[in-house]
């Protein structure tokens, strides 16, 4: 098991591009996602996970990902996720000794 901290900010300028690779693309979906735990699909390039947390304590939550393979990924994002499904675009940047991950939001995965 891991522990998931994870904050948010408001990036608000395009200016963090300049240092960022090419990124990597994400799609994903939820079979569950209630109080007390949730369980999400996730595509990420040519590779796919299953994760389920737990219920936050302060900033922190229980989280197990394991890897599966990306055709039955691909299926539970077609038949078994909630819609819509979530694109993004995750890029990573070092700064100032830490590696930020920075999420470019897209449409609708083509999954109706």
């Amino acid at each position: 098991m891991s522990v998931e901290i994870e904050r948010k900010f408001l990036v608000l300028s395009d200016a963090w591009r300049e240092q960022a690779g090419p990124g990597r693309r994400i799609c994903q979906g939820h079979i569950a996602n209630d109080k007390s735990a949730s369980v999400r699909i996730r595509r990420v390039d040519s590779r796919a996970f299953v994760t389920i947390k737990g219920v936050r304590k302060g900033i922190a939550r229980a989280e197990f990902e394991y890897e599966i393979p990306v055709g039955d990924a691909e299926e539970m994002l077609s038949d078994l996720c909630a819609r819509p499904l979530m694109e993004k675009t995750r890029y990573c940047i070092r700064h100032a000794g830490l590696i930020w991950e920075v999420d470019v939001f897209g449409g609708r995965a083509g999954r109706g």
